[in-house]
């Protein structure tokens, strides 16, 4: 299993986010420096299983929704710091009503954080040649001949 590539968002990036969430939603009247968390939560699980058909691997990753923890990673108020792909992709389309995701939104918007994209891993590309047993076998017997005898 691979390990989960996250990126800390900068702020720019979630005031952005939060913008658009204080333009969409009603907030509840709590107090305190995160509670926009559950509210904002709720919107985004709302947004993935109501409006985004496109990307349906974001509904597969999250099938019961996104947690609040998910949520306080991707504004860095608990660690690790830092969103997944997917978070990234569903809380970018929540924002952009589903123009664009987590590439789209850096490319359109924040040109400054080029860096962020997400690269398309290409597996052929980074996977070593298949080398057979006998295959390595042969190489030893070369490199024994080319040495000098003792």
């Amino acid at each position: 299993m691979s390990k989960a590539t996250t990126v800390i968002v900068p702020n720019e990036i979630q005031e952005f986010i939060l913008h658009a969430f204080d333009e969409k939603e009603i907030r509840s009247h709590k107090y305190g420096c995160r509670s926009y968390i559950p509210d904002f939560t709720k919107a985004i699980n709302k947004y993935i299983f109501d409006k985004c058909d496109r990307y349906s691997f974001i509904r597969v990753k999250y099938n019961n929704g996104i947690s609040e923890d998910h949520i306080k990673r991707f504004f860095n108020y608990k660690g690790p710091h830092g969103a997944t792909k997917q978070v990234r992709d569903a809380v970018a389309l929540y924002a952009t009503d589903g123009e664009l995701d987590w590439n789209g939104l850096i490319i359109k918007k924040f040109t400054g954080y080029i860096h962020l994209l997400d690269k398309a891993v290409n597996t052929e590309e980074n996977r070593p040649p298949h080398i057979t047993n006998y295959e390595i076998y042969l190489k030893l017997l070369d490199i024994e001949s080319r040495l000098p005898k003792r």
